[in-house]
Parts: C-alpha cells; sequence; structure tokens
C-alpha cells in the first residue's frame, strides 16, 4: 500500500507549469523501483519445485561457483516464505516429496539424491555455520517442514497402502537416510566440504517432534518401509554443528651439514650452461676473500651488458620452477652441491640486473612472476610452491650469498609486494574474469609459501628451513600474509561478481527474453 499510495499521491497532486517528461520520469523512479521490489513473488508450487529441480542438477564442478549458486536457490527461497507465510513450509514438504519421486533413472539417482541432501542440511540447520541458512525473522523452516512431511508420510489415507505410496515413502527415507548421513560425526561432504564437530542443538528439540510423529507411525502394522529409517533417522541424527575442514602443510625435516667441494666446480659449471661474463657464484663454507668465484663464459649479450628485466626474470623463475629437485635424507651431496651454486648463480643475475637498471627492476620482476604464474598448466601448485622456496632466501634469508640487497641495504620484497598489491587490487573492467580470478588464486598460493616458508619443513629446499628468521624475514612474512589474506577477500568479491553474472536465471526472473535485475533479497544473501 504504500508504493501505491504514494503512486496515487504524486498522480494526484497539479502539475507544475514547468514540468517536463524528463522530470516526471526522475521523479517516478524511486516509487518505480518501490513497486518493482514489492512485487508478489510466484507461488511455492513453483519456486519450490524449480528450485529442488536446479540444486538436484547441479553438476558445478567449481565448489565456489556451487555455493553462490545455492545462495541465490535460497534466497528466492526465503524472499517466497516470506510472502506467502505459513503456506510455504506446508508446500514446501509436498514439492520436496514430489521431487524425490522425479530423481530420474536408479543410476543418477543416487547422486541427484546426495545434492538434494546436502542442499537441505544447509539450508535448515541453522547450527552448523551454513552461509545459505534461512529464516523467517526467528522461525526455522525445519519445524513446519518435518511436521508436514510426518502428516504426509504417517496419515492414513485412501492409497495409503498402494505400491506408488510404498515407493514415495522409501524415496523419502532414502532422502532422509542420506541427510543423516551428511551430519554424521567424521564425515566430510565431498559437494560443500563440511565435516562434523559436534551434535547439533536442533536434535533436543526434534527429538520432542519425533515422538508425536513415531507415535502415528505404531499404526502402520501392515507397513515396514515406515518403521524403517524415513522420520526416525532423520530424528535421531538430523544435523551436527559443521566445521570446514583445513589444509595443513606436512613434511619432514632434513637438516643437511656439507662442506663444499672445490674438485667438483669444473663439472658444476660445465652443468649449469647458462651462466654468462660477469656471474658470481657464492659458495658456502669459504672464507669472505673467497666468497665469489667469476665464471668467465662468452656473455650471451656482448662487451658484458646486462640483459633486460624482461629477459632475466622469466629464464631465472621458469628454470626454478621446472626443476625436479626433491631433497631427503638420502640426497646425495653433489645433488645439494649443484642445487646450491645454480640457485645461487640465479641470484647473482638478478642482482646483476636490479643494480643496471634501477627502480624498474621491483616493477618487472612483479609482472614477469604474474605472468609466468599464469602461464603454469596443471601443475601450477607445484611449481609456484618451488618458486616460493626460492624468494624465501632470496628476499629475506640469512645466507648473504643468497639474500640480494642493492646498495647493501635496499631490499627487493617491499617494492615487488607493493607492485603486485597494485597489479591485484585493481576494479578494471575485467576484473571478475576468470583469467584474473585464477591468477589471484595462484598469487595467493605463492604468498602462502612465502609468508609460511620459515615456519614449515621444506623438501624443495637444498638446506634445511631457518628456525631463527631474521628481523627482515619476520617483517616479510607477516606483509606475505596480510596481503594474501586482502587478495583473498578481494578475489572472493570477484568470483562472487563472476557466479552472478553466470546464474541461470529462474522463470519469473525473465521477461521479454532478457534477464530482469535480482531482487535485493537476492543480492543481498549472496553477498552477505
Amino acid at each position: 500500500m504504500g508504493a501505491f499510495g504514494a503512486l496515487k499521491r504524486s498522480l494526484s497532486r497539479p502539475a507544475k507549469e514547468t514540468s517536463t517528461s524528463e522530470q516526471l520520469q526522475k521523479d517516478m523512479a524511486p516509487i518505480l523501483e518501490k513497486l518493482r521490489d514489492e512485487k508478489s513473488a510466484p507461488p511455492p508450487s513453483v519456486v519450490v519445485s524449480w528450485v529442488l529441480k536446479e540444486v538436484s542438477e547441479c553438476d558445478l564442478s567449481d565448489r565456489f561457483d556451487r555455493n553462490v549458486q545455492m545462495k541465490v536457490h535460497a534466497a528466492r527461497l526465503l524472499g517466497c516464505w516470506r510472502e506467502y507465510g505459513a503456506h510455504f513450509a506446508i508446500s514446501f514438504a509436498q514439492r520436496l516429496v514430489q521431487a524425490v519421486q522425479d530423481l530420474g533413472t536408479e543410476g543418477m539417482r543416487s547422486e541427484k539424491g546426495q545434492r538434494l541432501a546436502c542442499f537441505l542440511v544447509n539450508l535448515l540447520d541453522g547450527e552448523n555455520g551454513s552461509p545459505f541458512h534461512i529464516k523467517n525473522g526467528s522461525q526455522e523452516l525445519w519445524r513446519p517442514v518435518l511436521e508436514e512431511l510426518g502428516q504426509l508420510q504417517l496419515t492414513r489415507e485412501k492409497d495409503w497402502s498402494s505400491e506408488a505410496a510404498s515407493h514415495a515413502r522409501e524415496e523419502t527415507a532414502d532422502l532422509l537416510n542420506k541427510m543423516v548421513a551428511h551430519a554424521s560425526k567424521g564425515r566430510m561432504c565431498s559437494l560443500c566440504g563440511d565435516i562434523v564437530n559436534k551434535q547439533s542443538d536442533m536434535k533436543i528439540e526434534m527429538k520432542s517432534l519425533s515422538r508425536t510423529v513415531l507415535g502415528k507411525e505404531e499404526s502402520f502394522e501392515k507397513n515396514r518401509n515406515l518403521r524403517s529409517s524415513a522420520a526416525a533417522s532423520l530424528f535421531f541424527r538430523f544435523s551436527c554443528r559443521v566445521v570446514s575442514s583445513k589444509q595443513s602443510f606436512e613434511g619432514g625435516r632434513y637438516p643437511v651439514a656439507y662442506k663444499f667441494c672445490g674438485t667438483m666446480l669444473s663439472s658444476i659449471k660445465r652443468s649449469l650452461g647458462g651462466a654468462r661474463k660477469g656471474d658470481k657464484v657464492a659458495i658456502g663454507g669459504v672464507s669472505p676473500s673467497q666468497k665469489s668465484v667469476v665464471l668467465d663464459e662468452q656473455s650471451e649479450q656482448g662487451q658484458g651488458q646486462t640483459a633486460a628485466p624482461s629477459v632475466v626474470i622469466p629464464w631465472v623463475l621458469q628454470e626454478v620452477a621446472d626443476s625436479k629437485v626433491v631433497f631427503h635424507v638420502n640426497t646425495p651431496s653433489s645433488v645439494r652441491i649443484e642445487r646450491d651454486v645454480e640457485l645461487k648463480l640465479h641470484a647473482a643475475r638478478l642482482l646483476e640486473c636490479w643494480q643496471e637498471y634501477g627502480d624498474w627492476f621491483p616493477k618487472a620482476f612483479a609482472k614477469e612472476l604474474q605472468a609466468l604464474l599464469s602461464s603454469f598448466d596443471e601443475a601450477w601448485k607445484e611449481k609456484s610452491a618451488r618458486i616460493a622456496c626460492f624468494l624465501a632466501p632470496l628476499f629475506a634469508g640469512k645466507d648473504t650469498a643468497m639474500h640480494i640487497a642493492r646498495d647493501s641495504h635496499e631490499e627487493l620484497w617491499p617494492s615487488v609486494l607493493a607492485e603486485i598489491e597494485r597489479n591485484q587490487m585493481v576494479r578494471s573492467t575485467d576484473w571478475a574474469f576468470p583469467a584474473n580470478v585464477s591468477l589471484r588464486d595462484r598469487t595467493v598460493h605463492l604468498l602462502g609459501h612465502l609468508a609460511r616458508h620459515n615456519q614449515q619443513i621444506c623438501n624443495l629446499c637444498y638446506t634445511s628451513v631457518d628456525e631463527q628468521p631474521t628481523k627482515n624475514a619476520k617483517k616479510m612474512m607477516k606483509v606475505a600474509e596480510q596481503l594474501m589474506e586482502e587478495i583473498t577477500a578481494f578475489n572472493t568479491e570477484a568470483r562472487t561478481e563472476c557466479a552472478k553474472n553466470a546464474l541461470k536465471r529462474a522463470p519469473w526472473e525473465v521477461e521479454g527474453g532478457k534477464k530482469k535485475p535480482l531482487t535485493k533479497r537476492v543480492v543481498e544473501k549472496l553477498f552477505k
């Protein structure tokens, strides 16, 4: 009435002499917007049936995109519930029974039923921390829905003993069992990734409800299907508190102690192949006066000129990423020494290029690093981990032969991380494109390794991790951790926007072949 009253009042006012069509359209815009938001939702029979069908047929492999779609479905159901009140729960139970019978052939029935069970547990259980759990004010949906399910399944209708009715009860029982299995302690859901921590408080209230429903069940002496786990299983273990599983870094500590063997240097130099004139190899275990060994191979550039950052940086990082060396307790010392010299050669090349090109080098470093991350194939996680293991000592390691700093005091990592932040946190026209979303995911993965490198055991490095990192290393790890969190939050918003744009619209959300804007309630639920 509010919006229609405002519209009526605006039309009843005498028009101003200077009124124009443009001004009238401007004045009416907020009223028309409100009218659109207050427009009645389709009946529950339409909304619930369509949503449950879409949920059962959703085959999205990406968990994030699937959760975005489930949030929108939950918002549609919530809007319909608020519009139609108590009738919604009755219709929900009826349509749920029908949806279970329409799951299709035997081969697809189990998979579709699992999707439906996962969605219903997260939709109805208010204690599992689900992002798409819905409530109408303080009212939970599971109470009236379960009451109606009890009425439907435990009432003597005329055809209650028919084969069709018996089959419907079996299918409903199977769905309830799947919901129980989703909430079973120690099990992880392959769809939502949740795993149980403890029982839900909802179980206590559900027991009192189960007594009423199960009391009616006793009269079905000839129907064993109903004395199976249909309602009883659901009331016994409907849901438990769900906590997200977390991955942790694992590995073993492999301390390495060795001395450099001078007789192996010539064979190592030949195996490196890419060394140029002016490259300095810092060797561990020798005196400071003997710290550097100058390789006098012919320079590819000639005349001792340093190659551009766009040449040096991607080549070095690619060499590091492509290394197949994995160190363990039985790794020969010769392999460790060769890897030691190789990485320090790479560090020397980067330092020389930095000194040659100055402030442009950190910008180019961040750019080439992100370009390389984008180019990786399906093995990108392993390759980015190798790069992080190289960058950690390069940026802030204790080994002065590996850690590079311009003019002995200017650190490289602050400028590189700042440049990555500028590149990754920009809302350009393509900020939500899948390619950019994927790049941010890979950047976050690398930053995670970089932030924890000194706190974990690394079998990709040739040495053990620093047990007591320097102040510079601690500062770098803290900044990397903060940047990782910021990019993660930014990328979550981008992925949500991308998924929202790709969402299949419900029939009532399309007009004239064009998608109508999502209602405010759906958008609020989506970005909650």
